[in-house]
């Protein structure tokens, strides 16, 4: 939802956090593909886990897509459809 994204992202902490999310993946991934390893799962969650989070993560693939170009990221939203 383009304004949950928006809202979230007007605070610095946000920010700070995706960023944050960011380098750790970065880092981790390459490490992980040199000891062999085809699949690492990194969770984000919220309250309700249908606004903060899929924005959060939607956010963080835009980011790492042109990053990480051999990589293929597929997300699922667990939560998405969960009535509350």
């Amino acid at each position: 939802d383009k304004l949950v994204k928006d809202y979230i992202l007007n605070c610095k902490q946000t920010e700070t956090y995706i960023e944050f999310l960011k380098n750790f993946i970065n880092w981790v991934v390459p490490w992980h593909i040199k000891e062999g390893r085809r699949y690492i799962s990194v969770g984000i969650g919220c309250t309700g886990g249908r606004h903060r989070s899929p924005a959060i993560v939607d956010i963080l693939k835009e980011k790492l897509s042109s990053e990480l170009k051999d990589v293929k990221l597929v997300i699922t939203y667990r939560d998405i459809d969960k009535k509350e």
